[in-house]
């Protein structure tokens, strides 16, 4: 067997990243009077994270996304808590608590793996890509332009010129339900279609690069670092560098990236929420914020999921009133009456908590509703959905392939999604892929591809 020196060097260099930045995080952590059962399978369920992440053969893919999002949000991020005996949200999980989630977290992960890899090869198998296509033509590339200024002159009549880059004045202002998420999300994903859509034109036809121009100022403009929620950043933004800088991420660049999205530009981006450009600029600030940053309330997926966990152990599980609501998004309140609200918010108000919006991890959505039972289904439905998205997407090398707008951005979607809660990342990712829909929709009455 023929073993690929830069490969090696690479996981190598990244074992000993992940370890050096361990022993940053958990140096001053004394491990006196530490359960012992609970230390074990947090270590488990990392060694787990790593290995699964570590035996991707392809540069980036959905399962990558997976495996470090555990690592860091239901591993890492909670065993640093339990050791400092942080609470968040003023809520105490027992040993017992934190004993069944790891045990559960480890069913999640291999559950997860041996399904992902079972589907992954029988795909291999049939070997066989037929994906719809994209054309390419200066006609469109115009009409996306026009839609492009039509949707940043919408923007800016509802929160004006300064309201594009401050998060508290930023959003369009409607009546109410999920209209406004729809159609403001919209808007602000029309300018990256229209930007990949130029970089792609460029491409096949050997145009000029200030194509790129137009779009890209838009993109930014109406999706802006300081004015947009994390999460909608790392759809846009991580999808943007998948499209642009695809041939240039091999070996573990992927992997590097994700360890510096999660462990310091994930934290960071959480100030954004708090305080202005203007005040940013301090670094002792950021540097202080940033030495306690998984003692705070952006990592509280494992928390919430122990919470759900303790809920079900008192009220039985929902039987599948929360994915419902998922599913039936669209079907406003004023018809559904007694529609179950997001899964964060229906803990809270459960346990008496007076701030209520929170997340709600993927693995708690699939418990709550339907027990371990919930927890084997969930694992396989998105082994089977991002398995097929993964071989569809790197067994298919045309540009033109509809794929190549779909998946990349389908990064930040996924991350966004094991943070939950489901219910608003069902709404965003319907809101976000609405236009390519639209655009199925309409050219498929005339052919059997879309002609973009």
């Amino acid at each position: 067997m023929t073993v690929n020196k830069k490969k090696l060097a690479s996981t190598l260099i990244l074992i000993l990243l992940i370890l050096l930045y361990l022993y940053m995080c958990f140096n001053d952590v004394t491990f006196n009077n530490v359960d012992f059962g609970v230390f074990i399978t947090f270590i488990i369920n990392g060694v787990l994270s790593i290995w699964f992440a570590m035996s991707e053969k392809q540069s980036f893919t959905l399962g990558k996304i997976f495996y470090y999002f555990n690592f860091f949000f239901m591993v890492v991020a909670p065993m640093f808590q339990f050791l400092t005996n942080f609470q968040i949200w003023n809520y105490t999980i027992s040993n017992n608590t934190y004993l069944v989630s790891n045990l559960l977290i480890m069913f999640w992960l291999i559950t997860y793996k041996f399904f992902y890899v079972i589907f992954f090869n029988k795909k291999s198998k049939k070997n066989r890509v037929n994906q719809k296509q994209i054309r390419y033509n200066k006609a469109t590339l115009l009409m996306l332009y026009a839609i492009t200024l039509i949707c940043f002159i919408f923007i800016v009549s509802q929160v004006s010129i300064s309201g594009l880059f401050t998060r508290g004045t930023n959003h369009v202002s409607f009546d109410s339900g999920a209209i406004i998420t729809i159609v403001e999300s919209l808007c602000r994903s029309i300018p990256v279609y229209t930007l990949v859509y130029s970089y792609f034109y460029c491409k096949e036809t050997k145009k000029s690069k200030l194509y790129l121009l137009f779009p890209l100022i838009f993109t930014i403009l109406l999706n802006f670092p300081s004015s947009v929620a994390r999460y909608w950043l790392g759809i846009v933004y991580i999808g943007v560098i998948l499209v642009f800088f695809e041939k240039g991420i091999k070996n573990k660049r992927f992997d590097f990236f994700l360890i510096c999205l999660f462990a310091i530009l994930f934290p960071i981006f959480q100030l954004f929420k708090w305080y202005g450009i203007n005040i940013l600029t301090d670094f002792n600030l950021i540097l202080s914020k940033f030495s306690s940053t998984y003692n705070n309330a952006d990592f509280d997926a494992y928390s919430m999921f122990a919470r759900g966990i303790d809920y079900v152990s008192q009220n039985g599980h929902t039987n599948g009133n929360q994915i419902l609501a998922s599913l039936l998004f669209l079907i406003p309140r004023s018809i559904w009456s007694n529609k179950p609200v997001p899964s964060g918010q229906f803990i809270a108000e459960a346990q008496q908590q007076f701030f209520t919006n929170l997340s709600f991890p993927l693995i708690g959505e699939g418990y709550l509703d339907f027990g371990i039972l919930g927890i084997f289904i969930f694992a396989i439905v998105f082994a089977k959905i991002t398995s097929k998205l993964d071989y569809e997407y790197w067994n298919g090398s045309d540009t033109s392939n509809i794929i190549r707008y779909i998946y990349p951005f389908a990064f930040g979607i996924f991350i966004f999604l094991q943070r939950g809660s489901m219910q608003p990342v069902v709404v965003y990712t319907f809101a976000f892929y609405l236009f390519l829909i639209i655009f199925n929709l309409i050219f498929n009455k005339k052919r059997c591809d879309i002609d973009v």
